[in-house]
């Protein structure tokens, strides 16, 4: 059984990266336990001069989080190029750890554009050295991440890599 602890980088509602998600909770075996974590957009902002003994609780609450989970996974928009602040925030909360330390982490990011904050965030995760693989890295850009109210994309090219992306995660 994998633990699977899930980060999304838009609180929106109806967000689509949150319903990617979803998606993949639906559809993983029940074989595995897959928990989308919200609290990130309550997180205080980060800042270097603070020693893990002094972190605000929440924050020791989800390092922990992190480090009961066997795989973590990230689907998010793309913000002015860039990855979204709640969620480098809440990356950087953990450049003082080595939570993530070949840990599995796979993400998605699901934007207009979106090639800037996937660049982006491969960058800041390899800071705190993951185990990152390519099949657990996906770029939904454009008119290709568009899909119907709660239905399938309108790509048939897009609902296979949501589906890849879903066996990647079954065998990692």
């Amino acid at each position: 059984m994998t633990r699977f602890l899930a980060l999304c980088g838009s609180k929106r509602k109806n967000s689509l990266n949150k319903k990617l998600l979803i998606d993949i909770e639906q559809n993983l075996s029940d074989e595995h336990t897959f928990e989308i974590y919200d609290e990130i957009y309550d997180f205080p902002l980060f800042h270097s001069g603070i020693e893990y003994e002094d972190y605000p609780k929440i924050i020791k609450e989800y390092i922990a989080k992190l480090d009961n989970s066997d795989h973590i996974v990230i689907a998010t928009p793309e913000y002015i190029r860039g990855v979204p602040a709640t969620l480098k925030n809440a990356i950087e909360w953990l450049l003082a750890s080595n939570i993530l330390y070949k840990k599995p982490v796979s993400f998605i990011v699901s934007s207009a554009h979106g090639d800037a904050c996937y660049d982006n965030l491969i960058t800041f995760l390899k800071f705190l050295n993951p185990k990152l693989h390519e099949d657990g890295m996906l770029l939904l850009s454009g008119g290709k991440r568009l899909r119907d109210e709660n239905g399938p994309f309108f790509y048939t090219e897009t609902n296979n890599k949501l589906q890849n992306f879903v066996q990647h995660l079954e065998q990692n």
